[in-house]
């Protein structure tokens, strides 16, 4: 079997990710840690157009930049905001998006307990 050296980097880097991990959690949750990006809740856009969404924003710079001191690789700024869409930490829905009045509308702590929690 040949492995690409693409794959072993691959393979690399999440062992780097995972060590880093195991590492943060020694001093708080990660959870904690993702929320404290956007003060413990959601960030809710009101973009009228796909064009106005961006691809990074300051706080997945900061992001970023907090992941790889704490020894992440391929966290890049890009990377950390479709995160912080996926993961819901920020809300990128258009105002005219049915979802988007929802998002207004919801207790986010109920979802995420977490995410309002202070240590």
């Amino acid at each position: 079997m040949i492995i690409s050296i693409q794959y072993c980097h691959d393979i690399e880097a999440a062992v780097t990710n995972a060590r880093a991990f195991l590492r943060l959690r020694q001093h708080t949750t990660f959870s904690q840690f993702l929320w404290s990006f956007v003060d413990g809740q959601p960030q809710i856009s009101q973009w009228q157009d796909m064009r106005q969404v961006p691809t990074a924003t300051e706080a997945s710079r900061a992001m970023s930049q907090a992941l790889k001191q704490q020894g992440f690789v391929f966290a890049g700024p890009v990377i950390c905001y479709a995160f912080m869409q996926s993961a819901g930490l920020v809300w990128d829905h258009l105002a005219d998006c049915p979802r988007w009045s929802w998002c207004r509308s919801v207790d986010y702590r109920k979802l995420w307990p977490d995410s309002a929690r202070r240590e």
